[in-house]
């Protein structure tokens, strides 16, 4: 079903930017398919029913995804945030290296 994936997409970016806009944290999509798995049953009465009721339950969803599907930070490894404020994807690519400081103000990461 089509539908089913442009709604988890749009709540997933929707969640996203809204995330990033005000904590600069990142959402991951791994967590926001298991979360839309574990509640598949409420999707599919969502996408099956009036559209009015798909507008009303959508900012509830976004709102639980922001708050439940934060990525999670892992000190044995990095994120795709950690490599690019660290710089060193242009080390690997043999880029110009970029500072730490002038990439967190490109950014926009303090």
């Amino acid at each position: 079903m089509p539908s089913i994936a442009m709604f988890i997409s749009y709540c997933y970016s929707r969640a996203r930017s809204n995330l990033w806009q005000t904590s600069k944290k990142e959402v991951s999509f791994d967590k926001t398919v298991k979360y839309f798995k574990r509640n598949i049953a409420i999707l599919l009465d969502l996408l099956m029913g009036p559209i009015k009721k798909i507008e009303k339950y959508a900012r509830e969803i976004i709102m639980n995804i922001t708050l439940k599907c934060q990525k999670s930070r892992q000190k044995s490894r990095k994120n795709s945030l950690d490599v690019l404020i660290d710089g060193s994807i242009y080390e690997n690519y043999n880029y110009k290296y970029i500072s730490r400081v002038r990439l967190k103000s490109l950014i926009g990461v303090s």
